[in-house]
């Protein structure tokens, strides 16, 4: 316990020691003090969430990450060249010893998250010296940075909203608690927000550079969930061709790429046969429906044609939005979440239609509603468990309530906005 705390004590202090000197956190005009409060906030968060899964759900994924790393680290004694050797190159269980290129292995490629995750839980447990709890800090490290770079994009977006901002990208109770955890869903939002300050960057200044980090950002995102980065590829390459185009409406370019983006969805197979994304989805669906869970949410099952997925859409997004439903609560918790669903969407559909100030960054914030709204309907489409898409949905959600505020004019809070950035800013 001892030790626990005084390497917990050691890591915080040299985080908030490179906070101190970053350039990157300094630019984005916090005060220091606000940014150990918001990193430790994190901290807090993963804990609560390390708390959770051991309680309530006896591990989860998060644990067994951890017991197989440290499993690996003990071994290292006796033979590390082999460890080394698995961890470069090793895929399935060491019984199996099996490697990544190997033709046993062509079909796990989709689980890269998996893979990478604990390869980040082998070095944070390396580090850490096996205490389970001091690896938050390493992955929650790492997610801070990302939502840093989030919360920058957005108030180079809209500069007066500093504030409130601030509170939409770290302050919203489910993306606290999901997005602290030792899971994918910190890694999403982490390189969400990377992704979204390189697009404003490349929007004022096309260079290779802020190309490169997009694709990196975009890389990272397949790995970590390949699904997601598929899905934005189209509205990133939309973004690119409206970021240049200036005879058209940038909200008309969207659209634009929208309708080209679904018919390609559902005949890209008559261009390529082995493409089928509405057969992907129904077999993803599939596979979610073979599942047990206690939160199951009746659904239509789909089918690759465009007429079963027109007609699934409006249930499928509005389960996601709107659900759970209070009376749908089994606990404490669940009450909880209900109640900041049904917050989190009367405070979207109020920014959706309050008079919109002009903004130069349309381009953007049309990217962050597409990508999140495409989002919630994705999950809607495959997902029948409400206790799995509260969690998916989490990082989505600063995106698209961001985007909202930044267009969105509200007079009544730019006094409040002025009076609290005294205490935020550098």
């Amino acid at each position: 316990m001892l030790a626990t705390i005084f390497l917990f004590a050691l890591y915080i202090c040299m985080a908030v020691l490179f906070f101190k000197q970053s350039h990157f956190i300094k630019n984005i005009g916090l005060k220091h003090s606000v940014i150990v409060a918001l990193f430790l906030l994190k901290i807090l968060g993963g804990l609560f969430y390390h708390y959770m899964m051991t309680v309530r759900f006896y591990g989860g994924d998060s644990h067994l990450y951890f017991l197989d790393a440290i499993g690996h680290i003990q071994n290292l004694s006796t033979d590390w060249r082999w460890e080394l050797n698995y961890f470069l190159f090793g895929w399935t269980p060491i019984k199996l010893g099996e490697h990544y290129y190997s033709t046993h292995n062509t079909v796990a490629w989709s689980d890269l998250g998996s893979q990478l995750n604990y390869r980040i839980m082998y070095i944070s447990s390396l580090l850490s010296f096996g205490h389970e709890t001091v690896n938050i800090i390493f992955y929650n490290f790492l997610f801070f940075i990302g939502q840093l770079a989030l919360y920058k994009a957005f108030i180079k977006m809209a500069p007066t909203k500093k504030w409130f901002l601030l509170c939409i990208v770290f302050a919203i109770p489910s993306v606290w608690f999901w997005c602290s955890g030792i899971h994918k869903d910190g890694f999403v939002l982490s390189l969400l927000g990377m992704l979204l300050l390189a697009m404003y960057n490349y929007t004022q200044q096309a260079t290779t550079k802020y190309f490169i980090i997009m694709a990196l950002a975009l890389i990272g995102l397949f790995c970590i969930r390949y699904y997601i980065c598929l899905l934005i590829l189209p509205i990133w390459i939309t973004f690119l061709f409206a970021n240049k185009v200036v005879a058209i409406k940038k909200w008309q370019t969207y659209l634009l790429g929208f309708i080209t983006f679904i018919l390609l969805f559902f005949n890209a197979h008559y261009f390529i046969k082995a493409i089928q994304p509405a057969k992907m989805v129904v077999v993803k669906q599939a596979q979610f429906l073979a599942l047990k869970g206690n939160s199951f949410i009746a659904m239509d099952t789909l089918q690759p044609t465009a007429s079963s997925f027109i007609k699934a859409a409006p249930k499928a997004i509005g389960r996601v939005m709107a659900r759970p439903y209070l009376q749908e609560a089994k606990d404490v918790m669940y009450g909880i979440t209900a109640i900041e669903t049904t917050l989190l969407l009367i405070l979207m559909l109020c920014l959706s239609f309050v008079k919109k100030q002009g903004s130069g960054n349309g381009v953007l914030i049309y990217f962050c509603i597409l990508l999140a709204l495409s989002m919630f309907l994705i999950i809607g489409f495959i997902v029948p468990f409400s206790g799995a898409f509260i969690r998916y949905r989490a990082a989505y959600y600063p995106i698209i309530i961001g985007a909202l505020y930044c267009m969105a004019k509200l007079p009544f809070l730019e006094k409040i906005e002025q009076k609290m950035q005294n205490y935020i800013l550098a």
